[in-house]
């Protein structure tokens, strides 16, 4: 938007209600990519809003509204289009939410990740199956501990998702392990789903998994094999 003073303008992010701090620190940060992305512009006197660090100060500035008269010019600030000429209407198609990394972030394995809400990202592909196999929902009456069980928790639910369960399906689960958080089980579900993973094959669950699971005792195991001589053969 042109604010009413030459070579001034206002940039308006509109952003679902959000606690001051972050969005303190996401402008500042925003500032900072500009002037880094842009070093030969005159950044002086550029300012973002609010300004405020917390809620605990003093109330924020005040903030110039949309079409406002420029009180020094007397003239009414425009609403300018993607060529920065002055256009009658804007169109808000999009709206920022920001999150709470610090608060948000889960661990999954060794590694710290920020969930990505499903929603928010296109569709992904994934093989379908017609049901888990029995190796896996065998694995849930155990408690999933360490690095095997966290690869573990990993398998369960990309073969839960592959076979069609819900999300709040999957998360229930995983109510019988000692360590369940309804939160936390979530927003690692959350993350998993998220990345689109295909169900591991059985070797990848023997090598990585195989304190809990039996392949030895497979009930499954020969239609594998079999199927995959067949393959053999065809190919």
């Amino acid at each position: 938007m042109a604010s009413g003073s030459p070579d001034s303008y206002h940039v308006y992010i509109p952003i679902l209600p959000t606690p001051i701090e972050i969005v303190h620190e996401f402008l500042k940060t925003v500032l900072a990519e500009l002037k880094k992305t842009y070093p030969n512009l005159n950044w002086s006197g550029t300012e973002v809003f609010p300004k405020q660090s917390n809620k605990d100060r003093t109330l924020g500035n005040a903030l110039k509204l949309p079409l406002a008269i420029n009180n020094k010019t007397g003239k009414r600030a425009d609403l300018l289009g993607a060529d920065l000429e002055p256009v009658d209407v804007i169109f808000i198609t999009t709206v920022a939410e920001l999150r709470d990394p610090i608060e948000e972030a889960v661990k999954v394995g060794e590694r710290l990740y920020i969930p990505t809400k499903i929603l928010s990202r296109p569709a992904v592909s994934y093989k379908r199956i017609s049901s888990m196999r029995p190796c896996i929902t065998a694995a849930l009456t155990k408690q999933l501990n360490g690095g095997e069980g966290n690869d573990m928790r990993i398998a369960v639910v990309c073969e839960a998702h592959a076979s069609g369960k819900s999300r709040d399906e999957i998360v229930e689960m995983f109510k019988g392990q000692a360590d369940y958080d309804e939160a936390t089980t979530a927003k690692n579900v959350d993350y998993i789903m998220s990345r689109g993973y295909h169900p591991w094959r059985c070797s990848t669950i023997h090598d990585r998994c195989s304190s809990f699971v039996d392949c030895e005792r497979c009930p499954i195991a020969p239609r594998i094999e079999s199927a995959r001589e067949e393959s053999a053969t065809v190919s």
